[in-house]
């Protein structure tokens, strides 16, 4: 792979990592469901309930039972 090529992936990546920042405050309340494309966790899992910011800037993981308890979890790199 180019530098070139890399370049436009790089940028592809940071275009669609935008639009899915921007349809998950547009459609906030119908979108908890949807796979974040930086930790694949659903946005009902992240603390603010919106997709990671970027790939280096991953959103804390917060985990709820069935009775509204919160079961928290640092989302580091693995």
């Amino acid at each position: 792979m180019t530098d070139i090529d890399k370049q436009i992936n790089k940028q592809g990546r940071d275009i669609a990592l935008k639009l899915q920042s921007l349809m998950a405050l547009v459609e906030q309340d119908y979108n908890e469901h949807e796979p974040c494309l930086v930790c694949n966790e659903k946005f009902k899992h992240h603390i603010d309930k919106l997709p990671c910011n970027s790939d280096t800037e991953r959103k804390q993981i917060v985990r709820r039972d069935r009775w509204g308890n919160t079961k928290e979890k640092n989302h580091g790199t693995s």
